[in-house]
């Protein structure tokens, strides 16, 4: 390969990994959103809860994102990139997963 098409697939993958981060930043942004709206109580918090996005769709998109951070993982062929990916869906399935114990309904059999 030459170095200028070597540079235009590390641009490419540097401005991929960027978007994901961004992209990663307003996922958890809404999380904890999510997080915060549930524990409190009024009917003005209760109107916004129902304009955004439920939080088992929320637990869905950070799942698939996490996947998909992950396979850009192993495809990267640049270390730091690969490192950056793994990290951010390791960081995203484990808050799918803090999310999904929030929103588990105990069934008293515990």
């Amino acid at each position: 390969m030459t170095n200028s098409t070597c540079a235009d697939l590390q641009k490419k993958n540097d401005d991929l990994r960027q978007l994901v981060i961004r992209l990663s930043t307003i996922l958890l942004c809404n999380a904890v959103e999510q997080r915060e709206l549930i524990g409190q109580r009024s009917n003005k918090i209760a109107a916004r809860v129902l304009a955004a996005m439920t939080p088992v769709g929320l637990v869905c998109r950070l799942r698939e994102i996490s996947l998909r951070c992950g396979e850009l993982s192993r495809d990267s062929a640049d270390a730091a990139s690969a490192r950056a990916f793994e990290e951010l869906s390791v960081e995203l399935a484990t808050e799918a997963i803090a999310l999904e114990d929030l929103l588990r309904v105990p069934d008293g059999s515990e």
